[in-house]
């Protein structure tokens, strides 16, 4: 699978290719560059704020099963194992207007950026802007995904009794 990413200030486009079969079935995916609208709804002041109803099963339930945390962890290894990156090309700049504010989300996205960067593989670029509010990324790559690999993790993923009692937990 092929793709390419653009975001700048309020604009946004994609492309990409899906490739099957040793490329013998190619499919063109759909990317039209969309405009991000931000302001474009009034908010409803007409409207009474009412608070929604807490749902009576809760997902915070299957994390106090024991070994659940870990066998969630082991499936998301081993779907990240699943995905072939064959080239990875990531160039952005991320400015939050505010030099503590751009600070602090670079001390997130700094780190990230470093540790995503794999020589011959990957190449991440992310450029701090302290002077400006910027968010303008643009990505392209070239990932190979098994699907048959897919399937049988999350087939071991269902069927485990860990996911059961989860599961269990949830509905009591």
């Amino acid at each position: 699978m092929s793709y390419a990413v653009r975001m700048e200030a309020g604009q946004r486009s994609a492309r990409g290719q899906f490739r099957w079969f040793f490329g013998l079935v190619r499919v063109k995916l759909p990317g039209k560059p969309s405009r991000t609208k931000k302001a474009d709804k009034p908010p409803d002041k007409d409207k009474p704020k009412t608070r929604s109803k807490p749902s009576r099963h809760s997902p915070l339930a299957a994390l106090s099963v024991e070994g659940f945390i870990g066998h969630l962890l082991r499936l998301v290894r081993r779907l990240l194992a699943g995905l072939h990156i064959h080239h990875l090309d990531i160039r952005g700049r991320l400015g939050l207007g505010d030099p503590a504010d751009t600070g602090l989300a670079w001390a997130l996205v700094g780190p990230i950026s470093v540790l995503l960067d794999a020589p011959g593989v990957t190449q991440v670029d992310i450029q701090p802007d302290f002077s400006q509010e910027v968010l303008d990324f643009s990505s392209n790559g070239r990932v190979r995904v098994v699907p048959l690999e897919y399937l049988t993790v999350m087939i071991r993923f269902m069927v485990s009794p860990t996911t059961f009692r989860a599961i269990r937990a949830m509905r009591s």
